[in-house]
């Protein structure tokens, strides 16, 4: 005998079935896969259209009543009772510099990180919008406005432009924001 023993007969088939399914296989066509979407709130805060990523969100709220607090700042709305727990509520539009009259539309988003919640009231909500992830713009692309410096960057949506991609956590890491406390002008 010369060589190595050749190998039993069911191995000896099941290599040539996996031979010939390995060349049947080579010249598939491959799936396009889909593009990773990502669902997002639409909202609009002083007039301007913004987008959150969901993972912010605890809840949407109407308008409910809030008990003022003494001694804040006038964007500081109250303190509003939400199942229970106290929940600081402030005009995002205000806190921006831009004043708006109430209306039926407005909403409270309660946002929120590891570390702080919040209310935010809001001009009004549009709802839930798609977005591949390649229309994320970097936030050097955005536009100039009071809303820029709590965003992460932007989604082009396609008739609106670039919308900005709000971020809480940048809010409550503005001291402005933090701060809620009125202060005694320093004497002159």
């Amino acid at each position: 005998m010369n060589g190595a023993p050749s190998p039993p007969e069911p191995l000896r088939l099941l290599r040539s079935l996996s031979a010939a399914f390995a060349q049947g296989s080579a010249g598939l066509p491959v799936q396009a896969q889909p593009a990773p979407i990502e669902t997002l709130i639409a909202f609009q805060l002083a007039g301007t259209r913004v987008l959150i990523d969901l993972a912010w969100l605890a809840e949407i709220l109407p308008l409910v009543p809030l008990t003022r607090v003494p001694q804040v700042q006038p964007w500081m709305r109250g303190i509003a009772n939400v199942r229970g727990k106290l929940l600081p509520v402030a005009d995002g539009a205000q806190f921006l510099g831009r004043a708006q009259s109430p209306s039926k539309q407005q909403r409270i988003l309660v946002i929120f990180s590891e570390e702080f919640s919040a209310g935010l009231i809001v001009d009004r909500v549009e709802g839930l919008r798609r977005f591949p992830h390649d229309a994320y713009v970097a936030p050097e692309e955005l536009a100039e406005s009071p809303l820029r410096g709590y965003a992460v960057g932007g989604l082009c949506d396609p008739g609106q432009g670039v919308v900005p991609l709000f971020q809480p956590a940048l809010l409550f890491r503005d001291p402005l924001f933090r701060d809620v406390a009125l202060r005694d002008p320093a004497p002159t």
